[in-house]
């Protein structure tokens, strides 16, 4: 087992921001940012180059931030958003989770072309 840490850390925010993300540069740059009321400041709490290959998803809650990749999804969190798991599903295009966040499920448009 290991720790994620503090999934939950952003409700500890004094003053109770939202956290939201934003893809840039062409799909290059992701971004999450606070969203701060009144500011006219972005508040950056993290930012990666090609984080993701096609968009990104929160769940329900806001503990997590899915990632979208050729070979499946990358679910991350945290203060420092680490990796917390990687779900392998070639073609994924799609996600859902359930409103607790215990499970989720993915969907993919390609055929399975294995013989069973």
């Amino acid at each position: 087992y290991k720790d994620p840490g503090n999934l939950w850390y952003w409700l500890e925010d004094a003053e109770c921001n939202d956290q939201y993300s934003v893809i840039y540069d062409g799909g290059e740059r992701t971004a999450i940012f606070l969203n701060t009321y009144g500011g006219t400041e972005q508040s950056l709490v993290e930012e990666r180059a090609r984080w993701t290959e096609t968009y990104v998803r929160w769940s329900p809650k806001g503990t997590y931030l899915a990632t979208f990749h050729q070979r499946g999804i990358a679910l991350w969190g945290g203060e420092k958003f680490r990796q917390i798991q990687r779900f392998s599903h070639q073609g994924v295009q799609l996600i859902d989770f359930s409103p607790c966040e215990k499970y989720m499920v993915t969907f993919s448009p390609l055929i399975d072309s294995k013989d069973e």
